[in-house]
C-alpha cells in the first residue's frame, strides 16, 4: 500500500483533537456511498428543497440531506457505457467509464458543481464545469416542482484544471474564475439575466495559458484586502479599482510543477499570507511557501518551500505518500480555529496506466495545522478512508447541523458522503490515537525548485527519472558536432547541460535542458529516446503546453553532405524546427509537427524523439543557424521536443528515420 499512516487508536479511521486544556476529542467520519456509478470528477453539498438541511450533489442527481436516501434527478442520466469483459460476454452499466471501466476515460460534462441562488427566487440553482474547454451550465431550480431543471449555457469554454467559484471582486456575488481565451479571469452575471452568457474579464494578459493549465486559487496575498488569483507560477494582484477592467499585476514566482486548488492562508501565525498547494496533480508532492518579509525588485514577496509530503515515506514525518493530489480543500476540520487540509488521491485521474501508483489504494485525508510555539509548522495526517479518494472536487458542508464540517467526494468511484463524527475521550486515549513521528528529520530535506520538478513527475518508481539521466547512445557513432566561428564544436546536442551556444527568446526554453527521461517520469512507458544526458523539451521541467518561444544556434559551416537530429511535435505547423541560411536569413528547411509529408506518424503527437535525416548537399559549404520553435500558446501537444543535431559523412542508417529532408535554396 503505497499510502502509510502508523495505527490510530480507533480502527484507523479515527483522528483526534485537542480542542482546549481538558478537551480531549477523537474524531471519526460515517461513509455513506451514494452512487457506484461514475457520472462526475466533482461533488457538493447545498439546500435544494428549502429545508435548511444540505442535500448532496453528484453529476445528475441530488440526494435530499441529512439522510440521503431519497434521488432526484437534475438532467436526463441518459449515459452509458458497455465494456467486454474477459470471457467476451459484454457488460453495460449507467454513467462513463470511471472504475468499473478498464481504460482512461472522463464524464466530459461535468466536473466540478457549486451551488447558488442566480435568479435570486429563493431556490439554490446548481452551476457546473465539465472537463475544460467544455461549457459552464446553470441548472435552474424548477421550485421544488419534480422535473428535469432547465439548462442554461452561461459561458462557452472553461479552462483550467482547478475553475472555482468565489466572490473575487468583493461585490458579493460570486463569480466563476478560471482560464479562458487564454487568460486568467473571471466571469460575471447579468443580474438582470444570469442565464444569458456571462462577461468574462481578464486579469492576465498575452493569452498563453492553455485549457489543461494546473493549478488556481483566490485569497488574498499580499495583506490590502483584496483578493488576488494565484496559479502554480505566480500570482496576480487585484488592484484597487476594477473599473476599466485593467490587467493586474503579475508576480512570478515558481510554486509548483502542476498543482491543483491553491490558497492563500496564514499558516504559522505570522501574520503574513501563505501559499498551501499540492506540487503535482498527476505526481506526488505538497508543500505549503512560507512567506517572507523580503521583497524582490519588483515588490514581490519571497517564499520558503515547505515540502511535508512526497514520494518517499521519509519524506513525510510520518511516513505518509500518496500520488495525484488533484483536489484540495482548505477547512477548519476539528473546531481549533486553524484551517487543515483535506485532500487525497485522485482515484485513475488518468486512467489505471496513467501515472504513479495509480491502482493504489483512494485513500482520503485531513491533515491537522500544528503551529509550533518556535514558529514553525506540522501537518498531522489522518486517514479517513482508503477506498473513495478524490476527484478534481472537494465539497465540505455540515449535513447534520451539528457545527462540524462533512465532506462529499465524487469521482470514478461514484459519490461518496464523510460526516464528521466527534466524542470526548481520555488524555490516555487520546495519546494513544496520535500519529507516531517516523522520520523526525524530513523537513530539512529542503528541495530545489528543479529538484521538486524532478522529484514531483510521474513516475513508476522513485529513482526512475534520475537513473533514466545515465547516458543514453548516440545515433551512429560516426556523427561531429558542427563547429563554430571561434574553431569550436558547438553545444548542437545539449551535453554541456546548459544552453551555450544559443539564444533564447520567451519562455518555453527556460529551465532547459533537461536532465534524464522525463518522459518515462510522467508518462511510462513512454520514452522520449534522446541521446545522452541532455536534451530539449517545452513541456517538461513545469512549463507546460502554454509557453512559448525560441532557441537560436550559433552560426556554422556546412562541412558534411549528411546530418540528422531528433525531433518530435505536436501536430502544429506552431512547433517546427528551421535551418537558415545566416547570409540572408532565408529558411533552407522547415520540419513541422504538422507536415505529415516530411514527419513519420511516429513525431507527431508524441514525446518520444525520432530521427530526421536532412540531406546537405545542396548547401555544402554555406552558414546556416537552427531554430527550434514554439509558437503553440496552448492546446494539447503545444510542444516541441529536440536534441542531437550533427553532421555526418554519408547517409546516415537510422532506425526509424523517413525519407532524408533536403534542404536547399
Amino acid at each position: 500500500m503505497t499510502s502509510k499512516l502508523l495505527p490510530l487508536a480507533v480502527a484507523g479511521l479515527a483522528v483526534v483533537s485537542l480542542c482546549a486544556a481538558a478537551d480531549f476529542t477523537l474524531h471519526s467520519f460515517k461513509k455513506q456511498h451514494l452512487e457506484q456509478y461514475y457520472w462526475s470528477e466533482g461533488a457538493m453539498l447545498g439546500d435544494l428543497n428549502r429545508d435548511g438541511k444540505p442535500d448532496a450533489i453528484y453529476g445528475p442527481y441530488w440526494w435530499e440531506g441529512p439522510g440521503f436516501t431519497k434521488r432526484h434527478e437534475l438532467y436526463p442520466p441518459t449515459k452509458t457505457t458497455t465494456i467486454k469483459e474477459s470471457d467476451g460476454t459484454e457488460r453495460t452499466f449507467p454513467g462513463f467509464e470511471g472504475g468499473f471501466g478498464k481504460k482512461n476515460a472522463y464524464s466530459t460534462d461535468n466536473f466540478f458543481a457549486f451551488v447558488h441562488d442566480f435568479n435570486g427566487d429563493g431556490w439554490n440553482d446548481v452551476l457546473t464545469y465539465g472537463l475544460p474547454h467544455t461549457p459552464a451550465y446553470l441548472y435552474l431550480n424548477p421550485a421544488g416542482a419534480e422535473r428535469h431543471w432547465a439548462r442554461h449555457t452561461v459561458l462557452d469554454e472553461v479552462d483550467n484544471e482547478s475553475p472555482t467559484f468565489v466572490d473575487l471582486t468583493g461585490d458579493g456575488k460570486p463569480e466563476i474564475v478560471c482560464v479562458n481565451g487564454g487568460n486568467f479571469g473571471y466571469a460575471t452575471p447579468d443580474p438582470r439575466n444570469p442565464t444569458a452568457r456571462w462577461k468574462f474579464t481578464p486579469v492576465s494578459a498575452g493569452g498563453t495559458w492553455q485549457r489543461y493549465t494546473h493549478g488556481l486559487g483566490v485569497g488574498d496575498l499580499n495583506g490590502d484586502g483584496r483578493l488576488d488569483v494565484l496559479f502554480k507560477d505566480g500570482w496576480f494582484e487585484q488592484p484597487p479599482s476594477l473599473a476599466g477592467d485593467p490587467a493586474w499585476k503579475l508576480h512570478k514566482y515558481f510554486f509548483a510543477p502542476a498543482s491543483a486548488q491553491m490558497y492563500a492562508y496564514d499558516a504559522n501565525g505570522d501574520g503574513l499570507a501563505d501559499v498551501i498547494t499540492a506540487l503535482a496533480a498527476h505526481g506526488f508532492g505538497f508543500a505549503w511557501y512560507e512567506q517572507l518579509k523580503d521583497k524582490d525588485a519588483n515588490g514581490s514577496p519571497q517564499f520558503k518551500a515547505h515540502i511535508f509530503l512526497n514520494q518517499q515515506p521519509a519524506e513525510n514525518r510520518y511516513g505518509v505518500t500518496f500520488s495525484e493530489i488533484h483536489a484540495v480543500e482548505l477547512v477548519d476540520m476539528d473546531g481549533d480555529g486553524l484551517k487543515d487540509i483535506v485532500t487525497g488521491k485522485c482515484f485513475w485521474a488518468h486512467g489505471p496506466t496513467g501515472a504513479p501508483d495509480a491502482n493504489a489504494p483512494a485513500v482520503l485525508y485531513w491533515f491537522k495545522l500544528v503551529r509550533r510555539p518556535d514558529g514553525t509548522v506540522d501537518w498531522v495526517p489522518n486517514l479517513i478512508d482508503d477506498n473513495s479518494g478524490v476527484g478534481r472536487q472537494v465539497g465540505i458542508g455540515d449535513v447534520n447541523g451539528d457545527g462540524r464540517p462533512d465532506i462529499i467526494i465524487g469521482n470514478k468511484k461514484g459519490a461518496f458522503v464523510f460526516t464528521n463524527q466527534a466524542r470526548n475521550v481520555t488524555m490516555a486515549e487520546w495519546e494513544a490515537a496520535q500519529p507516531k513521528v517516523q522520520f523526525p528529520d524530513a523537513e530539512k530535506n529542503a528541495l530545489s525548485a528543479r529538484d521538486v520538478i524532478v522529484h514531483t513527475q510521474r513516475a513508476a518508481d522513485a529513482a526512475k527519472a534520475r537513473a533514466a539521466a545515465t547516458v543514453n547512445p548516440p545515433l551512429a557513432g560516426n556523427g561531429t558536432l558542427p563547429t563554430g566561428s571561434e574553431g569550436k564544436p558547438l553545444n548542437t546536442d545539449f551535453e554541456t547541460g546548459d544552453l551555450r551556444d544559443w539564444t533564447a527568446s520567451g519562455t518555453a526554453f527556460t529551465r532547459q535542458p533537461v536532465v534524464g527521461d522525463a518522459v518515462v517520469a510522467r508518462r511510462a512507458p513512454m520514452t522520449s529516446a534522446h541521446v545522452g544526458q541532455h536534451w530539449i523539451g517545452t513541456y517538461e521541467n513545469g512549463l507546460g503546453d502554454g509557453a512559448t518561444g525560441t532557441l537560436t544556434s550559433k552560426p556554422f559551416r556546412v562541412t558534411q553532405p549528411w546530418a540528422a537530429f531528433l525531433f518530435a511535435a505536436g501536430p502544429f505547423e506552431s512547433t517546427r524546427v528551421e535551418l537558415v541560411d545566416a547570409a540572408d536569413q532565408k529558411v533552407i528547411l522547415k520540419v513541422s509537427g504538422n507536415d505529415t509529408r516530411q514527419l513519420a506518424k511516429s513525431n507527431q503527437s508524441t514525446e518520444t524523439l525520432a530521427p530526421v535525416i536532412v540531406d546537405l548537399r545542396a548547401v555544402q559549404g554555406r552558414d546556416l543557424f537552427i531554430r527550434v520553435i514554439d509558437e503553440q500558446a496552448g492546446g494539447a501537444w503545444g510542444h516541441v521536443n529536440f536534441d542531437d543535431f550533427k553532421f555526418y559523412v554519408g547517409k546516415p542508417a537510422l532506425a526509424g528515420a523517413v525519407e532524408p529532408v533536403a534542404a536547399g535554396r
